[in-house]
């Protein structure tokens, strides 16, 4: 999974691809939750056929990096995701 977030405001506010599927898409964010939680949905324009679109997310800071939880059509994951270089 690679990400890369430009804000964290209402709208588009990342993309997202997943390499080994292939899939992408866009992050679009819906605001910030009382936990401090950024509330996302994400739009795939690449890969609909292997993934599954319109899934919802929550990316939180933490310690080690960003907590993140996903989605969709009955389906989970989480993981943490930290900055490579």
């Amino acid at each position: 999974m690679r990400v890369g977030l430009t804000g964290a405001t209402a709208g588009v506010c990342g993309q997202v691809s997943y390499p080994s599927i292939p899939c992408a898409g866009d992050w679009i964010c819906k605001g910030v939750a009382a936990d401090g939680a950024l509330e996302i949905v994400e739009h795939l324009t690449d890969g609909k056929e292997r993934c599954i679109d319109e899934g919802t997310m929550r990316v939180r800071v933490g310690e080690d990096g960003l907590e993140w939880s996903w989605q969709g059509a009955g389906v989970s994951a989480t993981a943490l995701l930290t900055r490579s270089r």
